[in-house]
């Protein structure tokens, strides 16, 4: 959800595990597996949750406690972040990493291990399968029991380590993804998930916000973006848009997207 939103500066809503039933939806990993909206703005974004939740309605927040995580893009992107959310928020801090790189990989092991149960036969017509699909369930089977146990370790202590921070943050914040958005002929490769694994581990639900970083916005906050490689649209007017990733507590939607709606607007401003 968070990215396709971000390599199409959309908005995209990754619910909490389980709040969205599963009914009807092909399997990939059990464990992680989350519904969630994509649309091309906040108000769009809460109507589609009304139709996946009836009665579902976003709440106001005002200026909340976030805390954006160290490591988790260049010192660049970071500030950029900071600089953003202090439009709208007096209490931005800078936290250590809880673990993202560990997170991620536990992630990729559980999902590709659940993916390979849930879909081995789709190996018997590997020929109309996308070569990196087939790639990925091959090395699911390469696994050891060991790994699968390592890796639920992992995500249980990098949950706890969330959680906490959590009940001290109203929020946490991160780019949704780490590096610029790829080519397709690039895309194969690219670590995406980086920066969104670890939050489907820890089952937690987050909005993936896209900010255009124009001109205005550049001078507007003093960005200092020289190490980001933003690829500007064929007329030159402004870059592609970026997107920040916004995490929340268990069942915080209603908050996500009412915080995104004050972001979405004070943006919309400059």
């Amino acid at each position: 959800i968070r990215i396709p939103s971000a390599c199409c500066g959309v908005f995209g809503l990754k619910t909490t595990f389980g709040r969205i039933p599963l009914e009807g939806v092909w399997p990939l990993a059990p464990s992680l597996d989350s519904v969630g909206p994509l649309a091309a703005n906040v108000q769009m974004l809460e109507a589609a949750m009304q139709l996946l939740e009836p009665g579902f309605a976003k709440v106001p927040i005002s200026k909340p406690k976030v805390a954006v995580l160290d490591n988790s893009g260049s010192p660049e992107v970071l500030a950029g972040i900071e600089a953003i959310l202090g439009l709208v928020t007096t209490s931005v801090t800078r936290i250590d990493d809880p673990g993202l790189d560990s997170a991620r990989e536990a992630g990729l092991c559980l999902m590709l291990g659940e993916a390979l149960k849930s879909n081995r036969g789709l190996l018997d017509e590997s020929h109309r399968l996308d070569p990196a699909v087939v790639g990925r369930l091959l090395k699911a089977a390469s696994f050891l029991e060991s790994d699968f146990k390592h890796a639920a370790e992992i995500k249980e202590i990098f949950t706890a380590r969330i959680n906490d921070r959590l009940g001290v943050h109203d929020f946490l914040a991160l780019p949704t993804l780490r590096i610029p958005v790829p080519s397709l002929y690039n895309a194969g490769g690219a670590p995406l998930n980086a920066n969104t694994m670890p939050f489907n581990l820890a089952g937690l639900p987050a909005i993936s916000i896209p900010v255009s970083v124009t001109r205005s916005l550049i001078n507007t906050l003093n960005l200092d973006l020289s190490q980001l490689k933003l690829g500007f649209r064929a007329d030159g007017a402004e870059s592609m848009p970026i997107s920040l990733q916004i995490v929340g507590p268990m069942g915080s939607e209603e908050e996500l997207i009412g915080f995104a709606q004050i972001i979405e607007s004070v943006l919309g401003d400059i």
